[in-house]
């Protein structure tokens, strides 16, 4: 299994690689910062799951979001963000997210979501 990891802050990176690897600890890892460089890394890396920021920066992931549904409807997005109200979860689910977490309370639910998107595929 291979998950992007994509956060403008790297220690959030290093968390949820850390969180998914306490369940996964096979899983491939794959970083990054910024859009550019997650859509980027998405073509080289070809991830089974992308976890997603909305906030990156002066960048937005729904960019991100955006471009993989372009690509493929296979790879599973997992948005993980502060910006946890009903607007901003509608959003990501109509844009093609698969799943979403709040940032603040839900990184623990990180691997039981990968468990069950696996579990279904």
């Amino acid at each position: 299994m291979k998950v992007l990891i994509v956060d403008d802050v790297k220690e959030i990176t290093v968390h949820m690689d850390e969180i998914v690897r306490s369940r996964f600890p096979d899983a491939r890892t794959e970083h990054a910062l910024t859009a550019e460089e997650a859509m980027i890394k998405f073509e080289s890396f070809s991830p089974n799951f992308i976890l997603l920021d909305i906030n990156l920066g002066q960048e937005s992931g729904l960019t991100v979001l955006k471009h993989v549904r372009e690509k493929t409807a296979r790879t599973k997005i997992i948005m993980v963000s502060n910006f946890n109200d009903e607007v901003h979860k509608k959003i990501c689910l109509v844009l093609g997210a698969d799943s979403f977490v709040d940032k603040t309370k839900e990184f623990h639910l990180i691997p039981e979501i990968i468990a069950t998107h696996l579990k279904n595929d």
